[in-house]
Parts: C-alpha cells; sequence; structure tokens
C-alpha cells in the first residue's frame, strides 16, 4: 500500500476514535481495542461496497459473542480517503467500528449506537452521491433499450439478459466509449 495513502488512512483512523471518545457508550477499552484493529484498503474499482469488517472464522474467536478480538480487518475504500469525501469516510469507518464491537446485524441496537455519530442524518445522501460518482468512474458498458431509449451505466454487459423495466424489450450493451457491441 501506498506510503501516502496509508498516513490518510489513519488520520481518519486517529479523527474517529478521537471523536468516539467523546460520544456515550464508548468507553477507552472499546476504542484502545479498535485502534489494534488492521486498516486495508478495498479495490480501486469497488461501487456498491464502501466498507466493510473482516471477522475471523467463528472458531478463532476469543469469546461466544463477536468482538474487537474477533475481527481480521476493516477495510475502507480507497476514494474516502481523500479531501472531497473524508467526512463520509469518517461515517464509514464509525459504521464498521460499530460492527467490530459485536454489533453485526443492522438491528435497532445497531442503528442506536451508529446514530450516536454527528451528522450521521446526512449519511444515506452522501451514500448515495458517493456510489453514483463511482458508477460514473467505474463504468465501462451502457445497457441500453431500443424501445424507450433509457440507459443504465454498468460495468459488465448485459449479453441480452435483463429488460427493461419501463417497456420490457431486451436491453442493448453499448461500450461507454460509444462504440456500438453485438449482443
Amino acid at each position: 500500500m501506498d506510503s501516502s495513502l496509508v498516513v490518510k488512512l489513519h488520520a481518519i483512523q486517529d479523527s474517529v476514535l478521537g471523536r468516539m471518545g467523546g460520544l456515550p457508550g464508548w468507553r477507552p477499552e472499546h476504542i484502545s481495542r479498535l485502534e489494534q484493529i488492521p486498516l486495508k484498503l478495498l479495490r480501486r474499482n469497488a461501487v456498491y461496497r464502501h466498507g466493510v469488517t473482516r471477522f475471523r472464522p467463528r472458531d478463532e474467536w476469543p469469546a461466544e459473542h463477536a468482538c474487537p478480538g474477533a475481527v481480521r480487518e476493516v477495510g475502507l475504500h480507497r476514494e474516502l480517503l481523500g479531501d472531497e469525501w473524508r467526512e463520509y469516510g469518517e461515517m464509514v469507518l464509525y459504521h464498521e467500528y460499530v460492527h467490530c464491537i459485536g454489533l453485526i446485524a443492522h438491528d435497532s441496537a445497531f442503528h442506536a449506537r451508529e446514530c450516536l455519530w454527528p451528522g450521521h442524518e446526512a449519511k444515506r445522501d452522501l451514500a448515495h452521491r458517493f456510489m453514483d460518482s463511482m458508477v460514473e468512474r467505474n463504468h465501462r458498458w451502457l445497457w441500453c433499450c431500443p424501445g424507450c431509449g433509457s440507459e443504465a451505466r454498468r460495468q459488465r454487459k448485459a449479453n441480452g439478459r435483463y429488460l427493461c423495466r419501463r417497456c420490457g424489450l431486451r436491453l442493448l450493451d453499448r461500450a461507454a466509449n460509444g462504440a456500438q457491441t453485438e449482443t
């Protein structure tokens, strides 16, 4: 991993852990254990996954339930390290740290803890904007409807497998650079 990315990744981690110390329910021992979890970067062309908590196999967990010792690593999308997405990157890392303390499911207990993060109300909007940005940057194909003319940006060819939601016709593939392809 590029050393400048490592510096940025740890700067986000320091910011998140520092802010967590002032939130209710986060004890210093939680934060010091989270600090020990290795941080990784997701692959460059990830679109729909912005962060991930990877757990060890269940038979290697130090307790009967998930805890920071059960986590192998936390991954963060590399684009979240830049200034443009820094705020959202901190939200995503906090979200993953909530998973790390044993709240694996996105249930009411998880959301109660996640809602402690300042500005969490903006997360959904930021997530959609980030995902749209990644789709725009990474798409290689346009799925085009010959009937209504609608287009969808995608990373893979449709190969005639998909139908238009509006008119039911089979979608055609067009390379994102404008060249028409056969299906």
